[in-house]
């Protein structure tokens, strides 16, 4: 989150940052942080269901949710572009995400980053 972004609730970790203290007008909440993620996750489904719709396609006002990594796990060892793979995504904040790749996409992604494109 930017700096300037204050969260709207009240909020303190423990010294031994393994609980955490939400408080929300007259609710507090203590979560450990399997379930604060557990918390987090119900959230961004009860978002996904909200006007207006997550977007579909990425323009110049869409913010990306940073990932701190890229993985892929091939299918039993066989090459991606033939039998497809699993691409995983980790954020620092929510965990992994996985995108199970089919060998179409495989292909498209090679082709991707191996062609120069026209700006």
């Amino acid at each position: 989150m930017s700096d300037e972004a204050k969260a709207p609730f009240e909020w303190e970790l423990t010294p031994a940052r393994d609980l955490i203290s939400i408080r929300l007008g007259a609710v507090e909440m203590k979560l450990t942080a399997e379930r604060l993620q557990m918390v987090g996750l119900w959230m961004l489904e009860l978002r996904s269901q909200m006007e207006p719709p997550i977007p579909t396609m990425l323009d110049e006002t869409t913010r990306p949710m940073p990932a701190t990594g890229l993985y892929v796990s091939q299918y039993r060892g066989r090459v991606p572009t033939q039998r497809g793979c699993n691409i995983l995504f980790r954020s620092a904040s929510l965990g992994f995400f996985n995108f199970p790749a089919s060998p179409q996409a495989c292909q498209q992604i090679v082709r991707d980053l191996t062609t120069v494109m026209a700006i």
